[in-house]
């Protein structure tokens, strides 16, 4: 059927056909003047007009559905070969069960069975899920399909994009280990031309540690000698101390001394127990002895405590 208008360029929309035996198709317009030349009657096909159009239309998806079919056909005779495998394993499997009890070898026997239990083919949700999914991608032509198809594609890409930038990564890794090996090299070059001056160096650091060691000794005498003079001094001082003692006694001028000139003299000879004894007890100084040797000294407080 066709579906332009009888009058050639018109592009009016077709809506009746005559009654003549051409069967012309017009537009209102064109039929109007076809219906006063030839007294013929016309019918109303534009219902008919748009059902060869949806068929017309329904048409173009015929091939889709065909290769669909064929998709479909080639996936079951793949199912279809693969359950005939599975049959003709477990087939094999049966007779040799049978050959092993017969040979009385149930422990093999048992580990096929064993093995067999664990296949649990209904149970294998992930792989199930992997499959319906890779068939929905492959079979499918409606909106959640193509989806799925846009969404491995896109992880497709994000792969790609990752495997390149891993690369890129593995080269990059390799020329930094080539540029460190290198700089160890060179470090260890460096460290073995400087390996003689840093001996040098050690080697002058223990020459001029062992120069510097004999002033050091040269010093200490001079210190021992110093220490040794300074405490010769000490014992003069006090010997002299002594004596300028003993002539005051000799000379009898312990009348005309100060208790205070006195208790001073005594404290510089750093008797024992005079300071706790005379000096912070404020006792008075009534009379001194000197031993013969010059050893010890005696003072009496007071008048009781000495004999003539």
């Amino acid at each position: 059927m066709k579906l332009n208008c009888s009058v050639i360029n018109c592009p009016g929309e077709i809506i009746w056909q005559c009654t003549c035996p051409e069967k012309f198709k017009f537009c209102l317009n064109h039929l109007r003047d076809h219906s006063n030349v030839k007294k013929c009657f016309a019918e109303n096909i534009k219902d008919k007009c748009l059902e060869f159009m949806a068929r017309q239309y329904q048409n173009a998806l015929n091939h889709l559905e065909s290769d669909c079919l064929k998709l479909v056909q080639v996936m079951m005779a793949e199912i279809y070969e693969c359950l005939k495998d599975n049959i003709n394993c477990i087939k094999r499997k049966k007779n040799e069960i049978k050959d092993l009890i017969l040979s009385q070898q149930t422990d093999q026997a048992n580990d096929i069975i064993s093995k067999a239990n664990t296949l649990k083919v209904l149970q294998r949700e992930k792989e199930k899920k992997q499959y319906n999914l890779s068939l929905r991608k492959l079979l499918g032509i409606d909106n959640s399909s193509l989806q799925i198809v846009t969404d491995a594609e896109k992880l497709e890409a994000d792969l790609e994009c990752v495997k390149k930038k891993f690369e890129e990564a593995c080269a990059k890794i390799k020329s930094l280990e080539v540029e460190h090996k290198a700089s160890q090299e060179k470090n260890k070059k460096l460290a073995d031309e400087l390996e003689p001056a840093k001996k040098s160096l050690v080697q002058e650091k223990k020459m001029l540690k062992e120069k510097n060691s004999k002033p050091r000794k040269d010093l200490q005498n001079p210190q021992e000698n110093l220490s040794s003079a300074v405490k010769k001094n000490e014992e003069n001082k006090d010997s002299i101390l002594l004596e300028e003692f003993k002539s005051m006694i000799k000379l009898e001028n312990l009348s005309r001394m100060s208790d205070k000139k006195m208790k001073n003299l005594l404290t510089q000879m750093n008797l024992q127990d005079f300071q706790r004894g005379f000096i912070e007890k404020r006792c008075y100084i009534k009379k001194i002895f000197i031993t013969n040797d010059d050893n010890y000294i005696f003072i009496c407080k007071a008048n009781a405590d000495c004999k003539n």
